[in-house]
């Protein structure tokens, strides 16, 4: 059987298995992908036990996707920017080859649920943490005209542009501190795509990421968090066409399963299986 899994910390709460594990049953591969929780500090046991159990590839979620870097033999360009790896191939010869997947994710599911590439467009980044960077790593390689980041923190908004710029340099970048928004009141109008990046609505009670008056019915609003967010109804009650994370979650796992298998996967099983995962009582 081929070994596939997840590393993280913690990673219980994944729902990665619901992604994988039934595109192994459906185009008849004998693999398993399957949850291992890693804390930080025995990253490099943990990676020495997962090649001496012959696994062929693995994901990493937070808080590894930095701290795995100097323990590959190769990273590509894109994980290399944004300081995030989340997919580990294993190659023929044993070295440990790491890419991001989590750009592709984000930028796929803008596609599917928008009908719109990210090419030329102005995209603003609320929350500019370690998934904020890998998408805009992603977006900006793809072709987008600007990027701009709303932060309370000068440095990580200043690290995710300058990310930005390494992927393409004729990006536009701007940063925004959070506390000067009520200075841009057309900033909705002057970008066509928002992308949420914080953990803001995720606990009950949690403060809005973005004003909700500053919303204009222009703007398409992708948030990475899946679940419906008092943000998300607000940004709808806005007129704004809007999506949650689940979409982003499903298309960097296919990338994943992709590289790994070098297979085309099954993707609308893979959605049917995610979706059930993640909303069991509907």
């Amino acid at each position: 059987m081929q070994k596939y899994g997840l590393i993280g910390w913690p990673v219980n709460h994944s729902l990665s298995p619901s992604i994988h594990n039934p595109a192994f049953k459906e185009m008849d591969l004998d693999a398993n992908y399957n949850l291992i929780e890693c804390p930080p500090e025995d990253i490099s046991s943990i990676i020495d036990g997962l090649k001496s159990q012959s696994y062929k590839g693995w994901n990493c979620t937070v808080p590894l996707k930095a701290d795995i870097i100097p323990l590959l033999d190769w990273v590509d360009k894109e994980a290399l920017a944004c300081q995030s790896v989340n997919t580990v191939v294993v190659q023929e010869n044993g070295e440990l080859h790491g890419f991001s997947t989590d750009g592709y994710g984000i930028e796929t599911a803008i596609k599917e649920e928008f009908g719109v590439e990210v090419k030329n467009k102005k995209i603003l980044f609320v929350g500019a943490g370690g998934a904020a960077r890998a998408a805009a790593a992603r977006i900006a390689k793809s072709g987008a005209k600007g990027i701009t980041v709303i932060n309370r923190s000068e440095a990580n908004a200043q690290l995710l542009l300058e990310t930005a710029s390494t992927m393409n340099p004729e990006c536009e970048t701007k940063y925004i501190p959070s506390n000067e928004l009520s200075s841009y009141p057309y900033i909705c109008e002057d970008h066509d795509i928002m992308i949420q990046c914080t953990s803001l609505g995720l606990k009950e009670g949690d403060p809005q990421p973005f004003p909700s008056d500053l919303l204009k019915p222009s703007i398409l609003v992708m948030d990475m968090i899946y679940k419906e967010t008092p943000f998300q109804i607000a940004a709808k009650n806005a007129g704004c066409k809007t999506a949650g994370g689940l979409g982003m979650l499903l298309h960097q796992g296919v990338k994943s399963w992709e590289m790994w298998t070098k297979l085309k996967a099954p993707v609308e099983n893979m959605r049917k299986s995610l979706i059930k995962a993640a909303y069991p009582n509907d």
